[in-house]
């Protein structure tokens, strides 16, 4: 861990890459050990739970804390589930490599918006 403090403070931008395992402890992951894509997957706790019922985790919450204190220039995740912007990491210093299942994009104005926007802006 101090190796880790270390290296953040001494870092000009700092940059993280999130995967599956930040979301891990509060919802199924695809892959590993009876996970959605796994024929174990009905045995996995998670398997119901609904992405929009989950809250961040702790390390969500630490990677928030960073950014308010400096310490973060960008994040990326490969995660749909929003539980970053829901941890009060700012969007714009985010990256959703994979998409966000909340939020939908006009691949014609580029921009965010609720399905009744997208389907009359793009119709």
């Amino acid at each position: 861990c101090s190796i880790l403090c270390e290296w953040i403070k001494e870092a000009k931008r700092p940059s993280f890459l999130l995967g599956a395992g930040i979301s891990a402890p509060v919802l199924a992951t695809f892959r590993g050990k009876a996970g959605l894509w796994t024929k174990k997957a009905h045995e996995n706790p998670l398997a119901e739970k609904k992405a929009s019922a989950a809250q961040p985790t702790k390390a969500h919450r630490a990677l928030t804390a960073l950014e308010r204190a400096g310490r973060v220039n960008w994040v990326a995740t490969q995660n749909y589930d929003d539980l970053s912007v829901r941890s009060g990491f700012p969007a714009s210093k985010l990256s959703e490599l994979h998409g966000n299942i909340f939020t939908e994009t006009c691949s014609i104005l580029r921009n965010n918006g609720l399905a009744f926007i997208f389907q009359q802006a793009c119709l």
